[in-house]
């Protein structure tokens, strides 16, 4: 665990890191033919569809949609801080992680939803954070797969 984090905080501490997006696949786009069903949360949408694919396949293709994420890693003298563990009811165990929910916008800049989520779970007042800095303050990256459909916002304090 020491070793992914000093990983981490050698990434973060190099000015030239480049997280640029690899190119995007001209491929064809999968043709939809039609809806298999939609449920709908507060939470997520799960969508059940019939796409055909680029080899003439017919698939049932399930895929969720939900809030963009927002990951804060917060530094504090070349320290890297997290929360205390949370349960994960998923896997019935607690697990460390980093700062982080939802960035359901509500015309608030990417810098005062992280002040939000930081005061959320680590109880520190935004008049406490020294800096906040974007590491990809243009665009979200992409995490794209059947189950998840969002953009994932990365800023370092």
């Amino acid at each position: 665990y020491a070793q992914l984090m000093r990983f981490v905080l050698l990434l973060l501490s190099q000015s030239a890191i480049c997280l640029k997006l690899p190119p995007i696949n001209s491929e064809k786009a999968w043709r939809k033919i039609g809806e298999i069903g939609k449920f709908d949360t507060p939470w997520l949408t799960l969508y059940g569809e019939k796409l055909e694919n680029n080899d003439a396949k017919i698939l049932d293709y399930w895929r969720v949609e939900r809030a963009h994420s927002c990951i804060a890693i917060v530094l504090h003298k070349n320290d890297l801080l997290l929360p205390q563990p949370m349960f994960r009811p998923g896997i019935q165990v607690s697990t460390i992680d980093f700062c982080g929910g939802r960035a359901t916008f509500d015309d608030l800049p990417l810098t005062q939803i992280v002040s939000k989520i930081i005061q959320r779970e680590m109880s520190i007042s935004p008049s406490g954070i020294q800096s906040i800095k974007p590491l990809n303050p243009q665009q979200g990256w992409p995490v794209n797969s059947s189950f998840s459909n969002q953009l994932l916002f990365c800023l370092c304090l």
